[in-house]
């Protein structure tokens, strides 16, 4: 029986995700694929059996989004320029 390819477009369309979901997926080595005459190609059982993963799920997975939670308010460094404080600068004309 001959192997039928889906696009990324129709991978996504079938399970019901965006575009770069599907990319993102292929990049992790979740979903494996095979460019054929330019384009990205998955087998349609490999679609059929995958899983995506809900977008809860994924945000403690990027990286750094775990040390960024357990940072809280004291992780954060100032940006730009320091503040004035009320003696600084007085007396100068």
């Amino acid at each position: 029986m001959p192997v039928k390819y889906l696009s990324v477009s129709e991978a996504a369309a079938r399970k019901g995700v965006s575009r770069s979901a599907i990319y993102a997926a292929i990049a992790r080595g979740r979903l494996s694929a095979e460019r054929i005459a330019g384009h990205w190609v998955l087998r349609e059982k490999e679609v059929d059996t995958y899983t995506p993963i809900p977008n809860d799920q994924r945000a403690g997975m990027r990286l750094g989004g775990r040390r960024r939670a357990q940072q809280g308010s004291e992780g954060k460094r100032p940006r730009g320029r320091p503040r004035k404080t009320s003696t600084e600068g007085e007396g100068q004309a």
